[in-house]
């Protein structure tokens, strides 16, 4: 009796083991008639939204590639999901996500992402979209689009609570002082709770200094105190539950002023709340922020 309740013991435990590791997804390179170095930066995008996703890891691009030579598979001739789904399970993978670009005549960019069960061979997500404005917004499409796949339904799903991989930084204080009579407008919104100011409308993409200089040098209705916000302010702001601010907001990451060392900084993700280092030449949008006096 002893002996059968600790193999049921034991297969409990290894069932709840296992619900619990993180499915492996087979991030492949894209497939198009698109220039190879687009590939890699879109690949590189899709990776770096997978890795900050609760519940996925992204295998190892070495292994991959392993597989791929030893199988003598090439992806652009794996048209064929059952064929995608042999493959992603001689990789050991939970799931294949495989994306597909074309360049439009008008240059724009046509991209599609699918996610394929190894086990079943089905779709298990897939999203699809178009740059507006060529490579220039190309990036914070894909990176929308695989959130969505991804960060947005698991957050929902997922009990778990996220956690930050650094230390967290400490909760911004309110200024001493008169309150301000700032109030929310076309132009910024008033978080109270948080007592900050947000402007409204991202100022674009640029490099880590470059978003830096753009708040610093903001002037808005007499006010030039803007500052590009920290981790923390945008992790508070972008958890704020505003939905008719978010809905302002286009792009996926944004630059803040948190630095990890002397070539990245964080970036932050509006639609769920995940941090990400950037090198400080990379292009996610900013927004700026000033402290409401109190």
């Amino acid at each position: 009796m002893k002996k059968l309740m600790m193999i049921q013991a034991f297969a409990l435990l290894l069932c709840v083991t296992t619900l619990a590791q993180d499915k492996k997804v087979a991030v492949m390179d894209p497939v198009g008639s698109v220039p190879k170095t687009i590939m890699e930066i879109v690949r590189e995008e899709i990776s770096s939204v997978v890795v900050n996703a609760l519940g996925y890891t992204v295998l190892e691009r070495s292994l991959i590639d392993k597989v791929l030579q030893e199988n003598k598979f090439q992806m652009s001739g794996l048209v064929d999901d059952s064929q995608i789904s042999e493959i992603g399970k001689r990789m050991g993978a939970n799931f294949v996500l495989v994306t597909s670009l074309t360049i439009m005549e008008n240059g724009n960019y046509y991209i599609s992402c699918k996610l394929i069960d190894v086990l079943t061979a089905r779709i298990e997500k897939q999203k699809t979209g178009r740059s507006e404005r060529g490579s220039n917004d190309l990036i914070d499409i894909v990176d929308k689009m695989v959130g969505e796949m991804f960060l947005s339904s698991t957050r929902v799903s997922d009990g778990r609570k996220y956690e930050e991989k650094t230390t967290q930084e400490p909760t911004p204080k309110y200024e001493s002082g008169n309150k301000s009579n700032l109030q929310s407008n076309s132009v910024f919104t008033v978080f109270e709770d948080l007592g900050l100011a947000v402007i409204n409308k991202p100022l674009g993409s640029g490099n880590w200094e470059n978003a830096k200089t753009m708040c610093n040098d903001l002037s808005i209705d007499g006010y030039k105190d803007w500052y590009l916000p920290s981790k923390s302010e945008l992790v508070m702001i972008f958890g704020a539950n505003n939905r008719s601010y978010m809905n302002r907001l286009k792009s996926l990451w944004y630059w803040s002023s948190t630095e990890i060392d002397d070539n990245k900084a964080y970036n932050v993700m509006q639609n769920a709340w995940a941090t990400d280092e950037k090198k400080r030449d990379r292009g996610p949008d900013c927004i700026c922020v000033r402290k409401l006096n109190r």
